[in-house]
């Protein structure tokens, strides 16, 4: 299979969950990690043996190592990463919100159309046990009229 590396754009808590999941991937071969907040960016990349940690997400999205980048930064931070990923080419799981903006949304996805990026955004709780449970329920009338 091929090899790839991810950056992981912030170091919050579902920055760190992205991190620690790609840090299981086999296929991952190289892991960068960005965030502001030093502590934060210091504590993350030692734990998931990051190969560079940066608090420039361009520096991290540039490097010719990457792929692939995860976009888990504050919402009204998302658009930068996300444009710049984009219009590199490379792949991009945006947490949701997506952005904060129709327009940013616009430009990120026209970046992606030219360059031929696949654009994701994570809307990974659908798949918990508990939320497809009730997705079935409902669809199968068992919880009355919902309003």
């Amino acid at each position: 299979m091929k090899k790839r590396g991810v950056a992981v754009i912030g170091a919050g808590g579902i920055g760190t969950l992205r991190a620690h999941s790609c840090a299981q991937i086999p296929q991952v071969d190289y892991l960068a990690i960005c965030d502001i907040v030093p502590q934060k960016l210091d504590r993350l990349a030692e734990s998931v043996r990051a190969d560079i940690a940066t608090t420039h997400y361009e520096e991290a999205i540039r490097d010719e190592n990457v792929g692939a980048v995860v976009v888990s930064s504050d919402e009204e931070n998302h658009h930068g990463p996300a444009a710049l990923a984009a219009e590199l080419g490379k792949d991009v799981l945006i947490e949701k919100p997506f952005v904060l903006d129709l327009g940013e949304a616009d430009d990120i996805l026209a970046k992606a159309e030219k360059s031929g990026a696949q654009v994701f955004v994570g809307y990974t709780q659908r798949f918990r046990q508990r939320y497809l449970l009730a997705k079935q329920a409902a669809a199968a009338g068992q919880l009355g009229d919902i309003v």
